[in-house]
């Protein structure tokens, strides 16, 4: 089936327009070609997804769920192509596939896996929520191995790590989340996890900063969801310190997944009402 939860897409970084898609609980789709819509049903059979019904051309689709509970939450592309797929059940699972769609591993992320991030050098960042109070940081290697982990929550409060960014340039990654009713920022270094700052997110109501993303300039792009009545978008930018430049409330109920283009543009895809939306600014 088409799935219209928001996290289904990631738009190209490059403002190619090839970018990777994610549509139904279960599969993963490579674009490699300039495709502007996609409407139909998908089919399976053996395993094998079928995307003749849905008209991709160029493409190909890859049932990666290995129980019924599995289901995608996120994914990137790497510097070689690779797509690096984050699924969630009771815990997380990362897999790396390369472009024509071999696996070629698989590993356990634990808790409640919700975001990953891949630096110039294919080192790979993922977000979970261990436990229901601790938001849970990996850097993994471009071979599947632990480099390091880093955790902040306490058994006190009601903890959740959601989403995870990295800029190569500065050799930093940000993670945001929430500690008991507030949101919060934490920015590391990547070569050890050392932490750089904490940051407190303050806004009219409470938010979840769902998403999260790097301009080239260095300053961070963050979306979610504003608890007011009825829910509102939330879109802000802060500098490379941790500090506000702005923040906008928008008419929709929630954002998921925010990235820029190289020319400044910032899409953000996420939800009004029961309906995915894709939402641009310049």
């Amino acid at each position: 089936m088409i799935y219209n939860q928001p996290t289904l897409i990631n738009l190209p970084k490059d403002g190619s327009g090839i970018g990777t898609f994610m549509f139904g609980s279960y599969p993963v789709y490579h674009k490699s070609s300039n495709v502007t819509s996609i409407a139909g049903n998908m089919t399976e059979s053996a395993g094998v997804l079928s995307t003749t019904s849905v008209g991709i051309p160029n493409g190909w689709a890859l049932d990666i769920s290995s129980v019924s509970s599995d289901y995608m939450r996120h994914m990137e592309i790497d510097a070689d192509g690779n797509i690096i797929a984050l699924l969630n059940s009771s815990d997380g699972d990362l897999m790396k596939i390369t472009p024509d769609g071999a696996v070629v591993w698989r590993i356990k992320i634990y808790g409640s896996a919700n975001k990953v991030a891949v630096d110039s050098s294919n080192n790979i960042y993922t977000i979970s929520t261990y436990n229901s109070n601790k938001a849970l940081v990996y850097k993994i290697s471009p071979t599947g191995t632990l480099v390091w982990s880093y955790t902040i929550g306490t058994s006190a409060t009601t903890d959740a790590g959601w989403s995870v960014a990295v800029d190569s340039v500065n050799s930093a990654v940000y993670f945001a989340g929430i500690y008991g009713t507030l949101a919060f920022i934490v920015k590391l270094g990547t070569g050890t996890g050392n932490v750089i700052w904490k940051r407190t997110l303050v806004e009219t109501a409470q938010i979840y900063p769902y998403g999260l993303t790097v301009t080239s300039a260095g300053e961070l792009i963050i979306t979610g969801e504003i608890r007011l009545s009825p829910y509102r978008m939330l879109l802000a930018k802060y500098d490379s310190t941790g500090s506000k430049i702005w923040a906008k409330s928008i008419s929709a109920n929630t954002g998921r997944t925010v990235i820029t283009d190289s020319s400044g543009n910032i899409f953000i895809s996420g939800e009004y009402n029961s309906d995915a939306v894709v939402i641009k600014y310049n």
